[in-house]
């Protein structure tokens, strides 16, 4: 006569304990694994960031000494930055084997892009692939669209009157100390980077090149920075913000945001 077997089945408790194990693991796993792919997106930034850095200074090596131009400041001028060959966003990826943003445009209006630039997702020495762009960018500057996450220290030219006179870019010889001195950095892509409370949080972002007043917060609380030297350090934002008088007070009638180690005009002191 052939014996049952008595198969064992889990009981109501046990599975609900099984159950409970495995949501506190996801609920641990689930901030690392956020963590690690902050880490990951900061460090891919961080990479691009120095690929700019490199590339100015092949530029400087290639242009007896010069910087690369900064462009006209205001975004209507837009269309006469992207014709220019000396304009960082065409001359430093030229050095790099990359295309130049007036050739990504180039194409992008060819193939009637909505976006004719690069843009956060897309694969380019641009784009920070955790930048998160407002509504209205790209920006329409002049009739030509333009979006950056990597820009130019609009403070290393504050000493030198006129854009025409140094269209060829300022001599790198006016970065006294390199490693102190902020070369390049990431600028925020949307304001939302700081609580709204900050007393940045609304500064126009529509531009080409910043200093602090833009600097981003998407990196863990802050971004990165490429200095003279070449070197690349993240800094929190409010760190960067904050002025030699400890203050953050955009209006602060003799707030210097020079610092000893953060240097944004080598030629004198850096106000709002």
């Amino acid at each position: 006569m052939q014996m049952r077997t008595k198969q064992k089945a889990f009981t109501l408790i046990e599975l609900m304990v099984v159950i409970a194990i495995i949501g506190l693991l996801i609920s641990i796993a689930t901030p690392a694994l956020s963590r690690a792919m902050q880490h990951g997106r900061a460090m891919k930034s961080s990479n691009n960031l120095r690929s700019w850095g490199q590339g100015t200074m092949l530029y400087v090596t290639e242009s007896n000494d010069l910087l690369p131009w900064e462009g006209y400041k205001t975004a209507n001028r837009m269309g006469d930055n992207m014709n220019e060959p000396t304009w960082w966003a065409n001359a430093i990826p030229e050095r790099l084997g990359e295309a130049t943003y007036k050739m990504h445009y180039e194409q992008g209006m060819e193939l009637q892009s909505p976006n004719p630039v690069p843009m956060p997702g897309d694969e380019s020495i641009f784009c920070d692939p955790s930048a998160d762009p407002p509504t209205q960018a790209p920006y329409n500057g002049g009739g030509v669209k333009f979006f950056f996450c990597y820009v130019p220290n609009s403070q290393l030219n504050n000493t030198f009157d006129g854009d025409e006179e140094y269209k060829q870019g300022l001599p790198f010889g006016i970065i006294r100390k390199p490693s102190d001195t902020v070369l390049m950095l990431e600028m925020r892509a949307n304001r939302d980077e700081l609580p709204e409370d900050d007393p940045f949080y609304w500064k126009t972002l529509n531009r080409h090149r910043c200093d602090w007043k833009r600097f981003g917060a998407r990196h863990l609380g802050g971004g990165h920075i490429v200095f003279g030297d070449g070197h690349i350090r993240r800094v929190l934002n409010h760190v960067v913000t904050t002025n030699q008088q400890l203050t953050r007070d955009p209006d602060e009638p003799s707030g210097n945001w020079n610092r000893s180690n953060l240097i944004w005009d080598p030629q004198g002191p850096a106000y709002d």
